[in-house]
């Protein structure tokens, strides 16, 4: 999971963030965005990924409580 969490909150352009991801700009943003978000994105993804999605988001919205 980790080449995906620094995909995701990579400072890289988001169009070299998409490409390594699989995810459409739009989709990248709402990741980002918020919890509710990367879980909306997750459910229109395949299981795996998606699961993957939403642990990724958990983890970065518990670190930013901290």
């Amino acid at each position: 999971m980790g080449t995906l969490e620094a995909a995701l909150w990579s400072p890289a352009p988001s169009v070299a963030v998409g490409a390594a991801t699989g995810l459409p700009d739009a989709a990248l943003e709402s990741v980002r965005e918020t919890p509710g978000g990367a879980t909306v994105v997750a459910g229109q993804l395949p299981p795996r990924l998606g699961e993957s999605v939403r642990e990724v988001a958990r983890e970065a919205f518990v670190q930013g409580k901290r």
